[in-house]
């Protein structure tokens, strides 16, 4: 995934089950263009293999030589959102990061997100801990579903955000046991909708509760990285859940 690349995606619903792709608005756009190519078709091939290309480039230096990447920048202080007015948090509460490195700007970019990452508030005492799957938050929990608390899952942020869904105690009590069931399983992005990544696992977790079929996922048209995928803005965009807070970006 790339920063400024053109990624063709379009939406599939949850409960879709095939994959076929007969194009999606972005390629309609890169195809239709004339004034740089020439020919419309040329256009298109030519846009798909430079969107590739590039894709592919920061894919492999991001897995392959992980020492390449820049060390992230300082993330964002529990105490200054606060005081931009987060309130207290709920069990079932779905948070939301941008997260300060590299990969994160290009998630974001490839979903046209303001967010990168997003995890769900599984228990709120002693302290407000979040259930998410990450790839490298800890070093010795890499590529897994691991527990943070909210202090510390802010602090890989550089924006933070909070929506919340109506729930009764009991559908809090099922989320919670659901989310810690999950600690520790395998971090799994292929681009097939039986996935583990942060995403699926929020709405897997709401699916316990309540009817999330609605929320589509994205179909990447792209050589190898192609596939499905269920985007942290897709969950950000919900009608059904409130946001309760949003932070002013670092």
């Amino acid at each position: 995934m790339a920063a400024k690349a053109s990624v063709l995606t379009k939406t599939q619903p949850a409960s879709f089950a095939g994959t076929t792709h007969n194009g999606s608005c972005i390629q309609r756009g890169l195809c239709h263009g004339r004034s740089l190519f020439g020919d419309s078709r040329v256009g298109c091939t030519l846009s798909r293999l430079l969107s590739a290309l590039v894709l592919c480039c920061i894919a492999l230096v991001l897995v392959l030589v992980p020492s390449s990447k820049p060390l992230p920048a300082p993330g964002l202080d529990l105490e200054l959102l606060q005081s931009q007015g987060l309130p207290p948090l709920e069990v079932g509460d779905v948070v939301f990061r941008m997260g300060v490195s590299a990969d994160s700007a290009i998630i974001a970019q490839v979903s046209n997100s303001a967010f990168s990452h997003v995890g769900m508030v599984a228990s709120v005492e002693p302290e407000v801990m979040i259930v998410h799957a990450t790839t490298d938050d800890v070093a010795l929990q890499q590529d897994q579903v691991i527990v943070s608390s909210l202090s510390f899952f802010t602090s890989l942020s550089s924006r933070f955000a909070v929506k919340r869904y109506e729930l009764t105690e009991t559908e809090k009590e099922v989320i919670t046991a659901f989310l810690y069931h999950n600690v520790g399983k395998d971090f799994v992005l292929s681009g097939h909708k039986d996935d583990l990544y942060c995403s699926t696992l929020v709405t897997r977790t709401l699916g316990l509760v309540r009817d999330v079929s609605y929320l589509r996922f994205s179909f990447v048209d792209v050589p190898v990285l192609g596939g499905l995928y269920l985007f942290p803005q897709t969950i950000f965009t919900d009608p059904h859940s409130a946001l309760i807070f949003n932070s002013a970006a670092l």
